[in-house]
Formats: C-alpha cells, structure tokens, sequence
C-alpha cells in the first residue's frame, strides 16, 4: 500500500464539485494504491448542511461510505487538547488534524 490520506471536507467538496485539481485524489487507480481514511467530524461536517437535499445527501454517503472512518479515540482527544492550547484552531479542524 502507498500513502495514507486523511480526508476533510474540503477536498470531498471540491471532488463533489468536479474540481479539477482534486480529480487524481478519487480516481480508481489512486484509491486502490493508496489508504484513505476520514474522521466523524468530516462527516459531521458534510452531512449536517441544511440546504442538503436527498440526491446530494446519497452521494455524500455512498462516496464517504468508501473510507475507513477513524473514531474520535481518548490519544485523539488529548492531542486536540494540546493543539487548542497552542493555537487558536476551532474543535473541528483541531480533531481533523490531531486525527492525522
């Protein structure tokens, strides 16, 4: 297996958005020689829109439902203390990062 990836919200919008510069991120090829992994906030984050409508809330699903989804764990919650101490970072991003 190649590199393991932590994605965030922002590149599972940017893919849904047919983003160019994500593409090489969600191809076959890419997902297979590579591990990718996502966190409860990413999802928490994506699936909580409220202007979401049933077709856009499906494919979010089916798309998040290919990634291993990484439990909030209590070595997780104690580096997204110590990175809050240390900066200004919002709890969402501060998981998202203490999760990679």
């Amino acid at each position: 297996m190649g590199v393991k990836y932590l994605y965030d919200a922002n590149i599972i919008i940017y893919h849904l958005g047919n983003e160019k510069a994500v593409e090489r991120f969600f191809t076959r090829r890419f997902l297979d020689e590579n591990e990718v992994v996502t966190n409860s906030i990413v999802r928490i984050e994506l699936l909580s829109f409220s202007e979401l409508d049933k077709e856009e809330e499906r494919k979010i699903r089916e798309l998040l439902d290919q990634f291993e989804v990484i439990p909030l764990t209590s070595p997780i919650e104690e580096l997204t203390i110590g990175l809050r101490r240390a900066s200004a970072i919002k709890v969402p991003d501060a998981i998202i990062a203490a999760t990679a």
